[in-house]
């Protein structure tokens, strides 16, 4: 896969890490009390379920374990639901905090798995944020960071599944996903791009960018989760004015 241009001098991937789970703290304490309010797509998911995977899954990792970030949103969230029942989200978000200090010096010597580790994370943070109604965290370094992690990601499906390679440009920033040369070609924005990859996108949604030609079986390789959403997705863009906050500009 090849990339253009090199986002240079970024963030480590354990600073955004950090930053990523301040913020998620910080959503939680403004959600409502009830810790168990849905998250948008998965009707028996909640918030403490989200929190809880995040917990879990950043400890694993501190702990030395393998964990298998080829699909962004497990199929099973056995992970998080594997939490005492009786934890409660300040607990939760304690116990993850408890493990930072640990978690950057395992991450310290390898930043691919921490790109890979914030890639999940900035996934599930942008799942609360739709939750609480927050606008989306979209020009931070960890999106960009995300969008590199899950783009190589997206090459191997392609090339995995014989298709032709796919050129890609969101904003100021491309790939060739796939091998071989470019025979198709894909512009989208940079935000909606990176939840495509995560399953947080329709495939109504998806076809309306702007592709070179129709998308067919690409949507089939999208989605680092196997599959996309089944209905719209909407999460709010600080770019957006409210007055026109019930309208879609995007498409």
């Amino acid at each position: 896969m090849q990339m253009y241009p090199v986002h240079a001098g970024r963030p480590a991937g354990s600073e955004l890490l950090a930053a990523a789970r301040g913020r998620i703290s910080a959503l939680a304490e403004e959600l409502p009390g009830d810790q168990h309010v849905a998250v948008q797509l998965w009707d028996d998911l909640t918030v403490r379920d989200v929190i809880a995977h995040l917990a879990a899954t950043h400890a694993a990792v501190a702990g030395g374990q393998v964990v298998d970030f080829s699909r962004v949103c497990p199929a099973r969230w056995d992970e998080g639901r594997s939490a005492p029942a009786s934890a409660s989200v300040p607990e939760l978000l304690k116990a993850w905090q408890a493990a930072e200090g640990q978690l950057a010096e395992v991450l310290g010597d390898n930043p691919a798995l921490a790109d890979c580790l914030l890639a999940d994370t900035v996934a599930h943070e942008h799942d609360l944020r739709t939750a609480a109604d927050q606008p989306a965290y979209r020009d931070d370094p960890s999106v960009i960071v995300a969008l590199e992690t899950l783009a190589a990601g997206l090459s191997r499906r392609i090339a995995a599944r014989g298709l032709p390679a796919l050129r890609v440009t969101v904003e100021q920033w491309g790939t060739i996903a796939g091998e071989g040369p470019a025979r198709r070609c894909l512009v989208a924005d940079r935000f909606e791009f990176v939840r495509g990859m995560t399953g947080r996108r329709s495939a109504a949604q998806v076809s309306r960018w702007n592709w070179s030609d129709e998308p067919g079986d690409y949507l089939k390789v999208l989605s680092a989760t196997g599959a996309l959403a089944l209905v719209d997705v909407r999460e709010r863009d600080p770019r957006v004015p409210e007055h026109l906050a019930d309208f879609d500009l995007r498409h």
